[in-house]
């Protein structure tokens, strides 16, 4: 999922460096590749390429706090103008930020328009951001030293991010499904039977650790499948770890 992207934009200098080499212009507005390692510039960019979409901004949410303080500060402003708004705002981020960080208010301000949609994903370090499938403002990973954001507008490299972003989207989880299998499982014990399946635990002996029958760890095992739609524990698993749910 999230992960992809990330590989992806690890990689993505190069392609943009093998555009411009092609391709070089000498005006600001028209640079296919701008980078900057102030933050208050990169935030400045991002609040006028978010503010003057037209029908589409796509975010990877990244966990790391300066990148998502702008990212959010951004969304925040465009706000007020997503009802009856033409622009679709999807949005990537792992299950912790978009608790800690109430993304579901954004997704809530558009629900009526279904303007605005929060999937989940893993953690990204990195920060992507794109405009009418027309220009990207990346961020580099800082773990890596690079602190560099890249504003992008070659169009062979964005269509290849915005590629690859929604290849993520495709496969990660609504926000409001997260938050439907989360309350499911806060009764019943859910979460401690999920652990006992990621776990390996045999049916007796997840059942004497919640003191109940095996029978009745069974028919809650089966009801759990079904909730999270799957058909086979090891798909329960695989369902868990996408959906961040232990």
């Amino acid at each position: 999922m999230v992960d992809d992207v990330d590989d992806a934009l690890r990689q993505v200098r190069t392609l943009i460096e093998s555009v411009v080499t092609r391709h070089q212009v000498r005006t600001l507005d028209q640079s296919l590749l701008v980078t900057t390692e102030d933050a208050e510039t990169a935030a400045q960019a991002l609040d006028r390429l978010v503010a003057h979409a037209q029908y589409s901004v796509c975010v990877l949410v990244p966990s790391q706090p300066t990148g998502l303080k702008a990212v959010t500060g951004a969304l925040e402003g465009l706000a007020g103008d997503w009802t009856g708004s033409a622009v679709r705002v999807r949005l990537i981020c792992s299950p912790e930020v978009a608790v800690a960080h109430r993304l579901a208010d954004f997704e809530g301000v558009g629900k009526e328009s279904g303007s605005v949609q929060v999937r989940l994903a893993g953690e990204s370090q990195r920060g992507l951001v794109i405009i009418d499938n027309r220009v990207a403002l990346v961020r580099s990973d800082p773990d890596s030293g690079d602190k560099q954001a890249s504003l992008v507008r070659a169009p062979v490299v964005v269509r290849a991010l915005h590629d690859m972003f929604m290849s993520s989207w495709r496969r990660s989880i609504p926000l409001a499904e997260y938050e439907r299998i989360s309350e499911y499982l806060r009764g019943g014990s859910g979460t401690r039977i999920l652990r006992f399946l990621y776990e390996g635990y045999t049916d007796e002996a997840a059942a004497r650790e919640l003191s109940v029958s095996v029978r009745t760890y069974r028919r809650r095992v089966a009801e759990i499948m079904r909730a999270l739609g799957a058909t086979s524990r090891f798909q329960a698993g695989v369902y868990t770890l996408k959906m961040g749910l232990l």
